[in-house]
């Protein structure tokens, strides 16, 4: 299935402001949003970066929002009930925005 990412980027050294960036992908529905978010860093953009460990849903480094709801990335597949083929990914809200997003 086609499925867009809509990430929340933001580098200090070059933007002036965070903005949204939409990567378009083709996805398996048991694919995994962190395996997502792995092809897109190594195929389409190597200057995404976001935190992961132990890919098992145990370390938690990997928490995200994930179209509005705190979840780790590693846990939780695309088929998570969607209505639309778009998922939102952003930093938790308690991350500040001059981080390395």
């Amino acid at each position: 299935m086609k499925v867009t990412f809509r990430i929340f980027r933001f580098n200090p050294e070059t933007d002036e402001k965070p903005y949204y960036k939409d990567y378009e992908v083709n996805a398996d529905p048991k694919d995994r949003v962190v395996d997502v978010l792995h092809y897109i860093k190594n195929e389409i953009d190597g200057t995404l970066t976001f935190r992961r460990s132990c890919l098992h849903g145990i370390c938690g480094s990997d928490g995200m929002r994930i179209n509005g709801k705190n979840m780790l990335a590693c846990c939780k597949t695309l088929d998570i009930r969607i209505e639309t083929k778009l998922i939102k990914s952003q930093s938790l809200l308690n991350h500040c925005l001059g981080c390395r997003l």
